[in-house]
């Protein structure tokens, strides 16, 4: 019952973000405007902005079910209803509180909305009044801060895409039989007009060269100026926006085959240029681990060459420490697992002494019937001091012997070797 009441304000919340914002986003459904849906849900999620990220995810999935992004945004709205559930049962969230969030998603809907149903009219008028006067289409357009600017443009296409681009496909008919009609006798017409095809197409580099072309031929124009400064800038951020993503790009891809250098140097030149990136800071971090990995796995390889060796000249000191390392490194290597033991089996064999048990101390504790405790869980940690103790004890020096079968037995009360080998050992030094 409680999980029940814990998800309703989360399902009314999905509900209101969900259906509401669908009208916002009514003309959105191309593949690059579902990939950029999708990146924000992604990048606003990764942030723990999670409210904004349901509201993009969802809208993706309304604007169309199929898209190639369905799945992984499916497991998003799922993950995010149970983050805001888990936050809410943090928080205690009065039944107010949640209706404040709602209401909040619902204003931040309608003046979405609103701003879209402005921009509709806005160009709906444009393009009537460019029908009804197609001879003064440049100071129609040119009056109209929305199709003038591209940064406009771009959003009113996102905001009303298929209607949007209707009524702009009517503008740029009459544009291009204004310029058939013109011919070669007004060149600043014919430059400023090619300008405004170029820019609600998309090219905001020869939208600038058409512009700059007719502004020499007139150039105290003073709203053409204002447009092609308005026109450069908004293609020195297009350019700059271009960079990053495919510093992003080219660094993603370096990572996945495994050549973090190339990588690692994309990421820092896109984080030079854009401090914020989070994506880039993510794999700036998962390079930078990727790197230690192979750095590690080096040192490790290393240290298991080294014991090798060490053991076919008989340093087995040495070697069992080289071995110690590599586990402390990677707990799970096989193969300093396989040596170790291998060395213990064989020194057991060697020790009489300390693995007999024979010492008065060692009969006292056996007689007192004490069960011992269960298998410490770092008993492993315990082997490897074990067998270092061993080699030290072979080699006479019964301090350091002592030292390390004491601090096996610290870590694992339970083995029982360590137990008796430190009983023999210190029994032996008082000799």
């Amino acid at each position: 019952m409680r999980d029940e009441q814990g998800f309703r304000p989360v399902t009314c919340l999905l509900t209101v973000v969900s259906c509401c914002m669908s009208l916002a986003y009514a003309g959105l459904s191309s593949p690059q405007s579902e990939s950029a849906l999708y990146e924000l849900g992604v990048s606003d999620y990764r942030q723990k902005k999670y409210l904004e990220a349901l509201e993009e995810f969802s809208n993706l999935l309304y604007l169309n079910p199929k898209t190639a992004y369905g799945d992984q945004a499916r497991n998003y709205i799922g993950e995010i209803v149970q983050k805001i559930k888990e936050i809410e049962a943090k928080q205690k969230m009065s039944p107010r509180e949640r209706a404040q969030i709602v209401e909040l998603a619902k204003r931040k809907v309608g003046r979405r909305d609103s701003n879209a149903r402005r921009i509709l009219a806005e160009v709906r008028g444009v393009a009537r009044e460019v029908r009804r006067s197609p001879q003064q289409i440049l100071a129609i357009l040119s009056n109209s801060k929305l199709l003038s600017d591209s940064e406009q443009i771009s959003a009113a296409k996102e905001l009303e895409g298929l209607v949007i681009q209707r009524w702009l496909d009517n503008i740029q008919e009459t544009l291009k039989a204004q310029i058939q009609n013109s011919g070669s006798s007004n060149l600043k017409f014919l430059h400023q007009a090619k300008g405004f095809l170029w820019l609600y197409e998309g090219d905001l580099e020869n939208a600038i060269r058409e512009w700059e072309q007719s502004l020499r031929l007139d150039p105290y124009d003073e709203v053409l100026k204002n447009h092609l400064s308005k026109a450069k800038l908004s293609w020195q951020l297009q350019k700059h926006n271009e960079e990053i993503q495919h510093l992003l790009s080219t660094g993603k891809d370096y990572y996945k085959v495994g050549d973090y250098n190339k990588a690692l140097g994309g990421f820092k030149r896109l984080l030079h240029i854009d401090p914020a990136n989070v994506e880039g800071l993510r794999y700036l971090k998962l390079t930078q681990a990727g790197m230690d990995q192979i750095v590690r796995q080096e040192l490790i390889n290393a240290k298991l060459d080294q014991a090798h060796s060490q053991l076919r000249h008989g340093s087995m000191l040495e070697a069992v420490q080289a071995l110690v390392e590599v586990l402390e490194l990677e707990p799970d290597n096989e193969r300093a697992r396989r040596h170790l033991a291998d060395i213990r089996t064989k020194f057991s064999r060697r020790t009489a002494l300390v693995q007999s048990g024979n010492s008065p101390n060692t009969a006292k504790q056996e007689n007192k019937a004490k069960p011992l405790p269960q298998r410490a869980p770092n008993r492993a940690d315990a082997e490897n001091a074990y067998t270092v103790g061993m080699m030290h004890y072979m080699q006479g020096d019964l301090a350091q012997a002592q030292l390390y079968f004491e601090k096996a037995a610290a870590l694992d009360p339970s083995f029982e070797q360590a137990l008796r080998a430190e009983d023999a050992v210190r029994q032996e030094s008082k000799r």
